[in-house]
């Protein structure tokens, strides 16, 4: 049956509110984020509460107000009490977040909404998750499946995926498709290509966000050094700097871009402070360095560096009031006594309350000082305000879709804000003493009252014992219980009395002091004073263990601390008796002002583009403003844009109606139905065609496909495709049945990787259906016996099933060894005992070792070892044993298992590589280079050449994934390799056909013929390579990229490049002449010597000559060597089959001119090359006379 989906803007739809979203999927109701800004204003909090109870779970996607700010009062009052889910960095961040709110409010204001308790129980009710756990809603909902995937933003933020059955709901608010400092970048970017994940495209319906729709913003880049750059200004002129930021989520990455840069100069250390303010400071850095799994590559690889904590923030000062920044300010040892600046991050980013307020009134009123706000801050206020006049000021005659300025902070003439002071006040005189009468008076009440409950329940103690002593038998009276009901209402009527002051007596009627409670009409006065009764149950008397408890004094002696107790100590001071006060201020902002986007969110440009590559079949535009929500759907509804007609701009209380209408049935097959089916393996599942006939048992809630006997008369059903077609699957299929093939190497076709050429008369390839839009197979040739022994192969072929078996890791040693009870002591262990020989033992030992002694560089060792040994499922297992103790995959460890594939004899290793290497950016892991090079090695291993060449021509020209110098030096070794394996089936084949005694026959020579064009194919690929390399590697230095490193030139690399000439040399004297002109490039020969000339360089100067003095003189390491006796020996060798005598002459001169260093630590040059240069000189000689 077809499922309902029903979506409600609760908050948060045209316009920049918080936002809390109604998402209900059948009978199911889901709310999606529950957000409030600090002021708990607004009519969103009253639908949220009409709803609250009705919900069934509960989704946070980030640790802000905007997304959780009202979850706590809906927990405690609206009765909000489902399971919510987040992720863990969510959950520790959003409660620190809204505890610090709560103080702030507190401090200012009779906030009696929630409290801190009510912020713990809300919180305790939250399940965390991982990034890409599938978990089920519990109950009656359990057919709904919830993910989250990671949003960037901040720590923990969250795309959520929500599926139930054929419907896939993806809920992508404020997420962020670029890595920062401390963040890793959106799961919808699927790795280092820039290409989307895969399994997040093509939702039925997609939620998302247009609040930077009508925003196109400069590069990160450009931001960031213009914030530091405003800042330093700001520094040197000797101004003070506040930043206003968040409690929890976006000020981690502020502070962290400051703690990277503020060490680079030493005279701002010295006369400025850099301070991250806030009550629960101290708190958010322990939490963030908890926290570092979750944070990007860059900062959890600080956790092998012995000397710095990851996430430290070691230059950023933690200050937790204003009086410790004081402090701060008037001077310390570094600053020799005098006061110093302050560059302080200040919560909150809205201004209007808390520490940024406070600094804002302090610092608003001096030229030299600046404000520099990282974020718009919530519509209405204060950081708001200032954004709005500084883009008035500074963003005037701003073309539509052109990038925002960037500029330094400037000054606002004549600008006056209004702004809304509320603090609390100490009280004073006779307000001072009539808040201690009252609260003297409310105290004596309390007592009081509580002396009185006691009493009564005493009394209802001692009627239950009285009444248990009667008989089991005897019927019990019913007018005893009428009469002592009535007495206990008179004692309740008597308690208000005895309260107010106006008698010291209780008067009970009915009362008898001997037998108890009886119907009796008398009354009389007593002393409010109950005997207490012992209370007994079956194992003897009951005590009160409060009575007997032992009070310690509150000392230095006695008093104990609590370790695991919360860092309260220093907020919680004796309280004072204060009230509420609210002034209205016009303050004129004489400081600077500036702007800068550090929100971490997608652009409008990015946002456009992820929409169409989305393929979405349903979009739902939220929280942004009126003018860009309607931007991003008019963009969408544009007829020439690919995407989705099927959009909503829903208004806040509007219901809509997001139903797919795609029909999802459940049935069970029969057993008899079953055995029938063919299934074949695909991609570690099976998968048949059924056809049988739906049938209703009576017994039976679920339908049953069973055995159609008309359908078995008829069997054929059309061909079906499951799956993306692989031609290199398919090209190793047609391999083993006999079929030469290659894939088409024309490079002015951009679709030749997706073709396949078949015994040079049948091309197979990969296109798109124009009836369904999926991709197929197409075939297509001339009806020879071929095509048609083709095309039924590729009909019987399936993708084969890349999982390889995991053999258990061993559990027992051979010897008994002592078991370390230390990560780092068991990495030694381990490496001991595996460096022996003994492998098996070594693990053994990490296996019997208790999890809590583990650690992810330990089992990135297991999985090294099995790769070393070519053990693939070995290292698979141990790849599997790591997951399930807890332990996160790092670069290193899919760098060994990437070896592993690459050494291991299996025939799925390919496969199980790209599997590997796919999966990534699942664990939410960016792919690195070194991964890359990894991969590309298993293909020049397993001789996969055209896959090597379809993957580095997909790799980026710039970024830390460019091709680095172990790139280019696989790439040049695999096409080498390929050459010599066609060399010798070519020598192969020649000599069988000569020792036949018959006639070479025509298949021999059309086979001859096609194994010399691919040795020329493949050699212009490897010298196209090369040219490659060599204006990859001049680019660098005359346009230099950011994250983008130098290339070097090794002389291996040219020893490949020289060898793979001299081996084509005997079969085509043309293209082994080649290697000498990239001699001529590489060591400057002069222009015209060589076969043919080499491409051009920016500078007319020798590549190694080139890269040698642009390489930095520190801090890069050793320089590869350029040259040595080998090289030498290659280029006279192919200059003495090529008889360039004179050229080897020049080749030698151009050695001794630029590389002399190099020359004269070549070992024995003169013994060793001196004989070849006498022979050059006397040809050359010879040929002139």
């Amino acid at each position: 049956m077809a499922s309902t989906l029903q979506f409600t803007a609760i908050s948060g739809a045209h316009g920049e509110d918080a936002v809390c979203y109604l998402l209900e999927i059948d009978e199911a109701k889901i709310l999606l984020d529950c957000g409030s800004f600090a002021d708990y204003a607004g009519d969103g909090l009253a639908r949220l509460q009409r709803i609250a109870r009705q919900v069934d779970a509960v989704l946070l996607s980030h640790p802000d107000m905007a997304h959780m700010g009202a979850y706590p009062l809906a927990h405690s009052a609206y009765g909000l009490t489902c399971p919510a889910y987040a992720t863990l960095a969510t959950h520790m961040m959003g409660g620190l977040c809204l505890h610090d709110t709560v103080k702030t409010l507190a401090a200012r204001e009779e906030f009696s909404l929630f409290g801190a308790k009510d912020v713990d129980a809300a919180f305790e009710n939250v399940v965390p998750l991982q990034y890409s756990q599938p978990k089920a809603l519990p109950g009656r909902h359990a057919h709904i499946t919830i993910t989250a995937h990671a949003a960037g933003h901040t720590i923990g933020g969250t795309i959520w995926t929500i599926e139930n059955g054929a419907e896939t709901v993806l809920y992508a608010l404020d997420y962020n498709h670029t890595k920062e400092e401390h963040l890793r970048r959106c799961s919808l970017m699927d790795g280092s290509e820039g290409m989307l994940n895969r399994r997040l495209i093509k939702p039925t319906l997609l939620i998302t966000d247009a609040l930077n729709a009508s925003l196109t913003l400069p590069t990160r880049k450009k931001r960031l050094d213009c914030f530091l750059d405003s800042i330093g200004a700001v520094v040197k002129r000797g101004g003070n700097v506040l930043i206003p930021v968040d409690s929890a989520a976006r000020v981690l990455e502020i502070a962290y871009v400051l703690n990277e840069w503020w060490p680079r100069e030493r005279s701002r250390r010295d006369t400025h402070a850099l301070c991250l303010l806030g009550t629960s400071a101290r708190k958010l850095r322990n939490f963030a360095q908890s926290l570092v799994g979750w944070m990007a590559a860059s900062v959890e690889g600080q956790m092998s560096d012995r000397d710095t904590r990851p996430f430290d923030l070691r230059h950023v000062a933690i200050v937790q009031s204003l009086d410790e920044l004081d402090r701060k300010m008037r001077g310390d040892t570094r600053s020799r006594g005098r006061p110093r600046r302050a560059v302080v991050l200040a919560p909150l980013d809205s201004m209007d309350m808390g520490f940024s307020q406070e600094l804002f009134l302090r610092w608003v009123s001096d030229k030299k000082n600046a404000i520099i706000l990282p974020q718009r801050g919530p519509p209405g206020s204060l950081a708001r305000s200032l954004y709005s006049r500084w883009r008035d000021r500074t963003q005037q005659g701003l073309a539509p879709g052109a990038p925002m300025k960037l500029d330094r902070p400037v000054r606002l003439s004549r600008a006056r804000v209004a702004v809304t002071i509320k603090r609390r006040v100490p009280l004073a005189g006779a307000e001072l003493d009539a808040w201690v009468a009252e609260e003297r008076r409310r105290k004596e009440q309390e007592a009081a009252r509580d002396a009185l409950l006691k009493r009564k329940r005493d009394m209802l103690d001692d009627d239950d014992l009285g009444s248990a002593s009667e008989s089991e038998d005897e019927a019990p009276d019913h007018r005893i219980g009428d009469a002592a009901a009535a007495a206990f209402s008179e004692i309740d009527l008597e308690t208000e009395r005895l309260l107010s002051g106006q008698t010291f007596d209780l008067h009970v009627r009915g009362r008898d002091p001997v037998r108890g409670l009886v119907l009796t009409s008398a009354g009389f006065c007593m002393f409010p004073f109950q005997e207490k009764n012992r209370r007994i149950d079956d194992y003897g008397e009951i005590y009160d263990l409060d009575e007997y408890a032992i009070k310690v004094e509150n000392d230095d002696a006695g008093m104990m601390l609590d370790i695991d107790a919360p860092e309260e100590s220093e907020d919680e001071a004796p309280e004072h008796p204060t009230k509420p006060v609210v002034e209205e201020r016009q303050v004129s902002v004489n400081c600077q002002l500036a702007y800068i986007d550090i929100e971490g969110r997608v652009s409008g440009n990015s946002l456009r583009n992820i929409l169409v590559n989305l393929i979405p079949k349903r979009l739902v535009i939220v929280h942004g403003s009126s003018a860009s929500t309607k931007a991003l759907a008019d963009y969408c509804r544009d007829p020439s844009i690919p995407v989705t007609k099927d959009i909503y701009t829903p208004s806040v209380g509007e219901i809509l109606n997001v139903s797919s209408g795609i029909n999802a049935y459940q049935v069970q097959v029969s057993d008899a139905l079953f055995k029938q089916v063919k299934m074949a393996s695909m991609l570690g599942s099976s998968v048949g065609f059924v056809c049988g006939r739906v049938c209703y048992p009576q017994d039976a809630q679920v339908p049953t496909l069973d055995v159609d006997s008309a359908s078995l008369s008829n069997a054929w059903h059309p061909p079906v495709t499951v799956g993306d077609p692989r031609l290199s699957a398919l090209r190793s299929a047609l391999e083993k049945h006999g079929i030469v093939t290659r894939f088409a190497t024309d490079a002015g076709n951009t679709d030749s990787a997706a073709t396949l050429i078949c015994n040079n008369a049948v091309m197979v390839k990969r296109a798109t259906s124009r009836r369904t839009g999926t991709d197929c197979i197409r075939i297509l040739g001339n009806p020879t016996p071929d095509l048609y022994r083709i095309r039924a192969l590729v009909n019987h072929t399936t993708a084969e099933d890349i999982w390889i078996k995991r053999r258990p890791l061993p559990t027992t040693t051979s010897i008994k060894y002592a078991i370390p009870e230390d990560p780092y002591l068991l990495a030694q262990k381990f490496q001991q005992v595996a460096h022996s020989g003994k492998l098996d033992d070594a693990v053994a030992i990490v296996m019997q070792t208790k999890t809590r002694h583990q650690s992810p560089v330990v089992w990135n060792l297991v999985i090294s070892e099995y790769a070393k040994a070519g053990r693939l499922s070995r290292a698979l297992r141990g790849f599997t044993e790591m997951r399930k103790r807890g332990f996160k995959p790092t670069h290193t460890t899919f760098t060994a298992l990437l070896k592993a594939c690459a050494l291991s004899d299996s025939d799925k290793s390919t496969q199980m590589a790209e599997h590997l290497y796919n999966s990534i950016a699942d664990f939410g892991i960016e792919p690195s280079i070194i991964n890359f090079n990894s991969l590309l090695s298993v293909y020049q291993r397993k001789h996969n050449i055209e896959q090597l060449l379809d993957r580095f021509n997909g790799l980026p020209r710039d970024g830390p994934t460019a091709p680095s110098l172990a790139t280019y030096t696989i790439l040049f070794s695999a096409c080498r390799r390929e050459i010599q394996r066609q060399l010798a089936e070519l020598e192969a084949v020649a000599a069988a056909s000569k020792s036949s005694q018959e006639r070479r026959s025509f298949g021999d020579s059309r086979r001859i013929a096609l194994i010399k064009t691919n040795i020329h194919s493949m050699f212009n690929a490897l010298i196209q390579s090369w040219h490659v390399y060599a204006a990859d590697a001049a680019r660098r230095i005359t346009e230099p990229a950011v994250d983008t490193q130098p290339l070097e030139l090794d002389a291996h690399m040219v020893k490949i490049v020289l060898k793979a000439c001299h081996a084509v040399y005997g079969e085509n004297r043309a293209l082994g002449r080649k290697g000498l002109g990239i001699v001529e490039q590489v060591y400057g020969l002069d222009k015209g010597l060589g076969g043919q000339a080499a491409e051009k360089l920016p500078r007319n100067e020798p590549l190694a000559l080139l890269l040698r003095q642009s390489r930095p003189d520190k801090g890069a390491g050793p320089a590869p060597p350029v040259l040595d006796d080998e090289v030498v020996d290659l280029v006279f060798g192919l200059c003495k089959r090529d008889r360039q005598s004179t050229k080897a002459l020049r080749f030698w001169k151009s050695l001794e001119q630029h590389f002399a260093a190099e020359l004269a630590s070549l070992k024995q040059q003169q013994q060793h090359h001196q004989p070849a240069l006498d022979e050059f000189r006397a040809r050359t000689t010879h040929s002139k006379s």
